[in-house]
């Protein structure tokens, strides 16, 4: 159990010895599996809706699905209309 064994070792030391052991050794370790159900796609901060194009907030990088005034985040003001930047946050 991973979560087991890094309450007994550091992080640290437990990616060391995962990472810098021979091809050999891995083949004995139990090594992390991948979750196949992790959604990696952007998300809005305020809605939760997944976003293929967003605006990014200059100061926290908070993701918005429409450009705001203000940070809901942060709290920044926005003066200028480029100072919250629409990105292209997934290329399909």
């Amino acid at each position: 159990d991973v979560a087991g064994s890094l309450s007994r070792i550091s992080l640290s030391s437990y990616l060391v010895n995962l990472f810098l052991a021979d091809p050999n050794t891995r083949k004995h370790l139990k090594l992390p599996q991948g979750h196949k159900s992790t959604n990696l796609k952007v998300s809005c901060f305020l809605t939760k809706k997944a976003l293929d194009v967003g605006f990014v907030c200059s100061v926290c990088l908070s993701i918005f699905s429409q450009r705001l005034q203000t940070c809901a985040v942060c709290g920044t003001s926005f003066q200028e209309s480029r100072a919250m930047k629409k990105k292209v946050l997934n290329r399909s």
